[in-house]
Order: C-alpha cells, then structure tokens, then sequence
C-alpha cells in the first residue's frame, strides 16, 4: 500500500463547492471597477475641455492682435472655438483687456462652471471640497475651470 494512510481531508466539494464565492468576489468588485472606470473617462473630458478652453482662449487672443480687429469677431471666434464642448455664450464669462502704452497687449480669460464642463456634473469638485483640509467650509479650491491668454498688439503699418 502506497500513500498516505489516516489522512482525512474532510469532505469533497470539488468546483461546485465554491459557486458561491465566485458571485459575492464579483458583487464586491464589480462597483469599484466601474467607479474606477468612471473615474479615467471624467478626467479624460475634463482635461479635454481644459485643452480646448486654452486653445480657444488662444484662437480669441490672436484675433483680438490683429489691427481693426472689434470684440464681437474675438467673441465669435471663442464661441466657434468651444462649440465642440456644447458650450453657449452664457455658459462661460469671458474677458478681453486691451492694455496700451510702448507695448500694447491683449489677454483674453474664460472662466466656466465644473459643472458645465464635467460628465457628472461637478461631482469630483464637490468631492475635493468634501476631503480638503477645511472639511468643504471656507475651501479654497475653485469650482470653475479657468483659461487665459495673453498676447502684444500688432501695431498696424
């Protein structure tokens, strides 16, 4: 006789055994993949509406150079350059200064509501406020996404 003798391993369950196990591990990882998921796409969008902010800030800005230029073509331009992100004119506060002196300059700055550029609505700036070291009362942290460009005046010839 070969092999173990007196061994009792208990009862035999076999794959069938552990059915169960498989459905709770499933239930108990399942929402923090899909959260972790929702996650990347929100930062992705957001960081594409950033991208697409400081680009249309910097379309505006280098019209508003331009001699005989008027406000309402650099307002024009940034709309036309935000329609991708569904944006309207009251969505966004826009600012175009003019400085003058030697150097004259233009800075053209947008700035735009989490919520009307998130996936979810702002819900990550309500979290960041929730977890800051202020507990959310008196945060520092902003809830509008900002952009800004600023460029000399072309002085006409």
């Amino acid at each position: 006789m070969c092999g173990r003798v007196g061994v009792f391993r208990g009862p035999r369950r076999g794959r069938f055994g552990r059915r169960g196990a498989a459905t709770v591990e499933l239930a108990v990882v399942t929402p923090i993949l899909l959260a972790m998921v929702g996650g990347i796409i929100e930062y992705g969008y957001v960081f594409m509406a950033q991208s697409v902010l400081t680009n249309a800030t910097r379309e505006a800005c280098r019209l508003a150079t331009l001699p005989g230029s008027e406000t309402t073509d650099v307002e024009t331009r940034f709309a036309e350059a935000v329609a991708v992100l569904g944006l309207s004119a009251q969505d966004y506060d826009l600012d175009i200064r003019e400085t003058g002196g030697a150097s004259p300059s233009v800075t053209v700055q947008v700035r735009v509501p989490w919520s009307k550029v998130s996936l979810t609505g702002g819900m990550p700036v309500a979290l960041l406020n929730i977890f800051s070291p202020s507990g959310g009362r008196g945060s520092s942290r902003s809830t509008d996404m900002f952009a800004s460009s600023s460029m000399r005046k072309e002085l006409s010839s």
